[in-house]
């Protein structure tokens, strides 16, 4: 139906239909001007988006243990229960802390692709700075010498050990703590 404002609708002879006057509603008419005004203010390509925090991978977990140790699970990659998480994750992140006699949280573990880290990076990363957190494929959870050695990367982060130095590899506590030296 044709909608035209009130002033303008006439009688129509022979039966035809008249257009009908407008039935503005208000709420609606406002609603939408809203939602136009924020998509006009998103813009598209306009400023920057904030990087994800925790190295653009986020913070969420999906499960915890007492000391700290979080992991996210990999739907696909691996999927571990809370038990397994504890014996395959947080027990080891424990031993690597108590040979290395740094005491702290728990890091954060995602899983990812291998692609993520990049092969000739190896299968585990660990990122340092202002949110350190360990990246590992589900072949270096089975491996546990792989994680502890990520693990030894995330305590000298966190306990201040230079940066370049710990990238490097230069610590005894790789070799003793993980029982890979790099």
């Amino acid at each position: 139906m044709r909608c035209l404002p009130a002033a303008s609708t006439k009688k129509v002879r022979n039966g035809g239909s008249a257009p009908q006057p407008c039935q503005i509603n208000a709420g609606a008419s406002i609603a939408r001007s809203l939602c136009l005004a924020l998509l006009l203010l998103a813009g598209c390509g306009g400023a920057e988006h904030e990087p994800l925090p925790c190295h653009g991978f986020g913070c969420g977990f999906d499960l915890i243990a007492p000391d700290g140790t979080r992991l996210r699970n990999a739907p696909g990659l691996l999927v571990l229960d809370q038990a397994t998480f504890e014996a395959q994750i947080a027990e080891p992140y424990r031993e690597v802390e108590r040979c290395a006699q740094i005491l702290t949280g728990g890091p954060l573990v995602i899983v990812v692709d291998l692609e993520v880290i990049m092969p000739e990076l190896g299968r585990g990363y660990t990122y340092f700075h202002n949110d350190p957190l360990v990246t590992v494929t589900a072949q270096a959870i089975l491996d546990g010498r792989v994680l502890r050695h990520e693990y030894v990367h995330y305590l000298l982060s966190v306990s201040g050990f230079p940066d370049a130095m710990n990238a490097t590899h230069q610590s005894p506590l790789f070799l003793l703590c993980s029982a890979l030296e790099s």
